[in-house]
């Protein structure tokens, strides 16, 4: 379950996901890259001393990246991890491009090599991924291990 915080724009951006999650539910259910999303089960609201919070449930998931990177010391996750990562990243927003309106404020992603713009590689083993209206902007690797995942107007990656 996720609960998020009672400030204006995080409910906005919170009403935003809920219309997302809904469109992607209602997809045709027999489309394979409709697991790549997570599934919205329920939605709701609750008042309380802070004022009103949007909760949303979805289904049993396992770590956030956060947690991985907990649990690696601050080390960083291999760099096999944040290929995978970033593949099913890149294939899901691909799936929730084609059931989004253009006016959308989600950032458009589509699953195709065009969008990597950019792959460079330092003697001191620093690579940097650029992709082009991606969430993902930046992905440091040192010595095969994640140091810094940065993402552009996004609240969620923590």
């Amino acid at each position: 379950m996720k609960v998020v915080k009672s400030a204006e724009h995080y409910t906005e951006t919170a009403v935003d996901e809920i219309k997302l999650l809904r469109s992607v539910r209602n997809t045709d259910p027999d489309d394979p890259k409709r697991e790549m999303v997570v599934q919205l089960l329920d939605d709701f609201k609750i008042s309380g001393v802070n004022g009103t919070h949007v909760c949303m449930v979805f289904e049993v998931l396992g770590h956030h990246l956060l947690k991985w990177i907990i649990k690696s010391n601050y080390q960083g996750l291999p760099l096999p991890c944040v290929k995978s990562i970033i593949r099913q990243v890149t294939s899901s927003k691909g799936n929730i491009r084609q059931v989004t309106s253009s006016k959308s404020n989600i950032r458009q992603v589509t699953s195709s090599k065009s969008n990597i713009r950019q792959v460079t590689s330092s003697k001191s083993n620093i690579r940097q991924v650029t992709s082009s209206k991606s969430i993902i902007r930046q992905v440091t690797s040192s010595k095969s291990n994640i140091r810094q995942v940065t993402s552009t107007k996004s609240n969620t990656w923590r």
